[in-house]
């Protein structure tokens, strides 16, 4: 039997003695099954100096970033003949791995990438190969030797030859070898911590050899009472225990070797587990499998409380207030005490609790509400009896000062704001609650860090109140927003935690509202403890996040332009990952060891020491850049040809924790440019980019102390010949060169156009000469014949305006004074008398007016309006008493004007004349207005009136819009009135009145 069967019963055996135990371990598979693995066997595992984790496998390589697998065979390596691999060697930290395939094809990892070297390695490791070519060693992290056998463990520099009575050690740093003479016992187990070769004696020790080969003897610091076996990964240069189910890791520790536990309750020879790795930085450990792949075990360091007993109010197993109440004990607001191993006893509050308050006082009393009623469960009654307090409205926040009185705040009245500040003082053996004072915002949280000052959160922000004046200063910078619980630090800062607005520092009469995280978890931030480390822990309802106090102080002194935040969530070994606020208090930090947080899966406890956070420090890498389907391996700068499809950037960064921790932002400088912007995925796109010269910044947080790490690629994309500096400098020039041709060009032209154009001017300016002579012999012949038409009209109606009236009074005469029956005598008199007194006024007015029209319209002296109303008035009031109409003069006897007297006289008796002739048994009414912009004069009467018809027609005379013919057949009145309207400057309407008759309106502007 070889002693691989051997060593298999005998891991079997022990295996049978372990008992079952909490699991303190998560344990995760990756598998070919799951398309992580390109096969199941995984030879071996080493990590290099950038921090990807290689696996061996027997279908080719596997690089692991913590996140991805990225598989290498022959598909991707150059001249790869087989794709079966052996063990990893070299040096990791030298950015030197090698391994040989089943072809003895050696393969160099460097630089992150695979290498087919195809040659034989150089002295002074010539031997070494067919060392390893002869080595078949079926476990390979097992190191017996047995007779006939040697092997070979490589240690950084050192490489040892283990024969059968001897062992060799050759330097490669130094070229030098030693060899010396030494017996062991048969089946002897050999294996490398760091650089330094052990030797297994089966009784808790171990032989260690210097670089002299030199031997002492070390213990184990602990004593291994069942049958125990190593494992090594020399390529690591790690060794480690197996018994009873647990794996310990081997450290070198002054003269001891420690013993770190990494897994337990797991059967390694069960699963056929042939390969390790540790990570210290990561704390995980990594175990391959010859047929199941590979499993990552990290250890858990979150615990959590399940309860045993139903609740009597609300749901089973759901937590909100705790308290520590001593003697490593917490007290949670359903009645149940909890240690941290677990449940321990109920007490008979449970149920007059309604789970969101409590406060323990200095005499260890428990003091809780069920909404309106106060309770206080005696400590000395082991919380059995109880005192209570019945309140009118609802309590909604508790808490206690340094003095040890409990201060709580309440709601008002029904359909009323605000509400109330109540204390309490414990040591009154009558003790009551007091009000203490009415508050415009009732309290969703508060606080009394000393006997000064009160502060509470409201659903509306942040209130101060000094205790001693009663005053209230409500923090003016301070979101509105529901705060549900408080951390006022000793030096005054005040660090609030809010329903949907994040977290937020008051500090120096200032706020500062912290940015939330990528999701935005911490926009519904419940708690704030910190611990001794320097840290917050906050939880939401997306688990729980850490964060250095020193970052967010620095944010708010703007220091920094980010904050780094850790998150922990299910896969960090709590049940749920919702934790529950609005209770108070809603965390408890017990004897500033270990925290207790209530959460909607019982109560999750932790020591912040014993959380190891794995942080994203490795730095970004660019690796691999895709052009349309093509790969260039470069990382530093290259040129792109402008017809590119698609320009993919891998980004990739090592990284073995939470996914959500890690958080790289990109941005893009150059002719296009692009914001800093969340990646979230490994792949920066560009579909079309126009042609210059690029830079591509990537950068992430790298943990605590939120220092950013940056890597960047320079690019460029060629232009096309007609985009380049060149061709542009020679449009600019042939450009500059059409412009100067086309500004001589056209200087000529335009030197050639003025000569035209003076030609043209002389000869026009001639001619236009000529014209102005006669236009000037034509004026003065005009003006010639207009004044002897002039002085002909004027003499002829001179000599005509005697006769008719003569005619006029005699026709009156003779009306007045004949004595006769005949009564068609009596009317044709009168029609002689009116028709002759017509035609002289008629003739009287064209004289006036063919004087005014050689006069222009200067302002004459103010006159009464009145009294030229009058004059007319009396001029037709026989006339108008034929018609049996009567006039009336209702422009007020004060109202003088400027307006011209001799046309507006002309104007107003040819409209008092036609309004008369037209109206019968009615009256003619002449009035008159003054605005701010002018004078309105008005001439209505009670008349027959007009058609439509007849006022289009009218209208259209008195706007100037009549033909010479229509005039004449018409008569000249009412042209004659519109063009002296018009030599005023005024303007005329006409319209029906509502007892038919007609209006005529003229407004003047003064």
């Amino acid at each position: 039997m070889n002693y691989f069967q051997s060593f298999i019963l005998l891991l079997l055996c022990v295996g049978c003695n372990t008992i079952s135990a909490q699991e303190k371990f998560l344990h995760t598979w990756y598998s070919a099954d799951s398309n992580n693995l390109p096969q199941n066997t995984v030879n071996s595992i080493v990590k290099d100096k950038y921090g990807y984790i290689w696996l061996s496998t027997e279908n080719g390589i596997a690089r692991y970033d913590g996140q991805t697998f990225d598989i290498y065979n022959s598909e991707n390596i150059h001249g790869l003949i087989s794709n079966r691999m052996r063990l990893f060697s070299g040096i990791p930290e030298n950015d030197s791995i090698y391994l040989l395939n089943e072809s003895h094809q050696f393969l160099l990892i460097n630089n992150r990438k695979i290498k087919n070297l195809n040659k034989r390695i150089s002295e002074p490791y010539k031997s070494v190969k067919e060392i390893i070519e002869s080595n078949h060693n079926p476990v390979s992290s097992l190191s017996f030797i047995e007779d006939s056998e040697y092997i070979d463990i490589q240690a950084n520099q050192n490489l040892y030859i283990i024969g059968n009575d001897s062992i060799k050690l050759y330097n490669k740093q130094a070229n030098t070898a030693v060899e010396i003479a030494y017996k062991y016992p048969v089946n002897s187990q050999f294996y490398i911590i760091n650089s330094s070769l052990y030797l297994n004696t089966k009784d808790n020790k171990a032989i260690v050899f210097d670089s002299n080969l030199k031997t002492k003897s070390v213990e184990y610091d602990r004593k291994f009472s069942s049958p125990y076996f190593i494992f090594t990964n020399n390529a690591a240069r790690q060794s480690f225990i197996y018994t009873q189910k647990k794996l310990y890791y081997l450290k070198p520790h002054n003269n001891l070797i420690e013993t770190v536990l990494v897994s337990e309750d797991f059967d390694v020879p069960h699963n056929n587990i042939i390969s390790f790795l540790y990570d210290e930085f990561s704390k995980k450990l990594y175990l391959g499998s010859a047929n199941k792949g590979l499993l990552e075990v990290r250890k858990v360091g979150f615990n959590h409380i399940i309860p045993l007993f139903p609740h009597t109010i609300g749901t089973d197993g759901v937590y909100y207030a705790l308290s520590d109440i001593g003697q490593n004990k917490i007290l949670s607001s359903t009645g149940e005490i909890f240690t941290s191993k677990g449940y321990k006893e109920i007490t008979d509050m449970a149920g007059y609790s309604d789970k969101y308050m409590m406060v323990v006082d200095n005499h260890g009393d428990v003091w809780t509400k069920h909404s309106k009623i106060l309770y206080r469960f005696k400590k000395d009654s082991d919380y059995k009896s109880f005192d209570k307090w019945e309140l009118e409205v609802s309590i909604t926040a508790m808490t206690k000062a340094p003095d040890g009185k409990i201060w709580f705040g309440t709601l008002n009245k029904p359909n009323a704001k605000g509400g109330y500040i109540y204390y309490i003082d414990p040591k009154d053996r009558h003790c009551r609650p007091t009000a203490f004072l009415r508050v415009k915002e009732a309290a969703a949280s508060i606080s009394v860090p000393n006997n000064t000052t009160i502060w509470t959160g409201t659903w509306k922000g942040l209130s101060k109140y000094d205790i001693k004046s009663k005053k209230c200063y409500k923090i003016p910078d301070f979101p509105s927003c529901n705060v549900r619980s408080l951390y006022v630090e000793p030096t005054g800062e005040v660090w609030a935690s809010s329903y949907g607005k994040g977290f937020f520092l008051y500090k120096h009469n200032k706020t500062t509202q912290f940015p939330p995280d990528k999701n935005q978890y911490l926009l519904t931030s419940h708690c704030i403890i910190e611990d001794n480390n320097g840290f917050f822990w906050i939880t939401t309802n997306k688990g729980i996040f850490q964060i250095k106090k020193q970052d967010l102080l620095n944010y708010a002194a703007k220091e920094s332009a980010g904050i780094y935040y850790h998150s922990y969530n299910k896969n960090s070994g709590f049940p749920n990952n919702e934790f529950n606020g609005g209770c108070q208090p809603c965390g408890v930090y017990l004897k500033n060891q270990t925290i207790y947080f209530p959460s909607m899966e019982g109560i999750v406890f932790f020591n912040p020491d014993d959380i190891s956070p794995i942080v994203p420090k490795n730095p970004l890498y660019i690796d691999e850049i895709v052009v349309d389907d093509k790969t260039i391996h470069t990382c530093e700068t290259f040129e792109l040809d402008r017809n590119f499809g698609r320009l993919n950037f891998i980004v990739n960064s090592p990284y073995f924790g939470e996914p959500y921790n890690e958080n790289i932002e990109f941005m893009l400088e150059g002719p296009v440019n692009q914001q800093w912007t969340v990646l979230t995925e490994k792949t920066i796109s560009f579909s079309t980019l126009p042609p210059g010269e690029y830079i591509l910044k990537t950068r992430k947080l790298t943990g605590f102390g939120s220092k950013w790490t940056y890597k960047n690629v320079a690019f460029s994309i060629k232009p096309a010949f007609w985009q380049t500096t060149w061709f542009q400098l020679f449009i600019l020039i042939v450009g500059i060169l059409l412009v100067l041709l086309f500004i001589k060009l056209r200087i000529k032209y335009i030197r050639y156009k003025n000569t035209v154009l003076e030609s043209k001017v002389i000869l026009q300016t001639s001619q236009l000469q000529e014209t102005i002579l006669t236009l000037r012999r034509t004026k003065d012949d005009l003006s010639k014949q207009i004044d002897n038409h002039k002085k002909l009209i004027k003499s002829i109606t001179h000599d005509i305006k005697s006769p008719l009236k003569f005619l006029s009074i005699t026709g009156r005469y003779l009306y007045n004074n004949i004595d006769t029956n005949q009564d068609s005598l009596k009317e044709n008199l009168q029609s002689i008398y009116t028709s002759s007194f017509q035609l002289y006024h008629f003739v009287d007015n064209f004289l006036e007016y063919a004087k005014e029209t050689n006069i222009n319209n200067d302002e004459s002296t103010p006159y009464s309006l009145y009294q030229l109303a009058e004059e007319k008035k009396d001029f037709f009031r026989n006339i108008a008493l034929a018609q049996k109409t009567y006039i009336h003069n209702k422009i007020p006897q004060y109202f003088t004007t400027t307006i011209n007297r001799h046309l507006l006289s002309i104007i107003l008796h040819n409209l008092i004349d036609n309004a008369t002739k037209n109206t019968t048994d009615g009256s003619v009414i002449i009035s008159s207005v003054t605005e701010k912009d002018g004078l309105t004069l008005s001439i209505e009467d009670t008349g027959k009136g007009m058609t439509d018809k007849e006022l289009e027609y009218y209208n259209k005379i008195l706007q100037g819009n009549f033909m010479q013919e229509e005039s004449s057949t018409k008569g000249m009145g009412l042209p004659m009135v519109a063009e002296l309207v018009h030599i005023l400057e005024g303007k005329i309407n006409i319209t029906r009145t509502q007892k038919g008759g007609t209006s005529i309106t003229i407004k003047f502007t003064v």
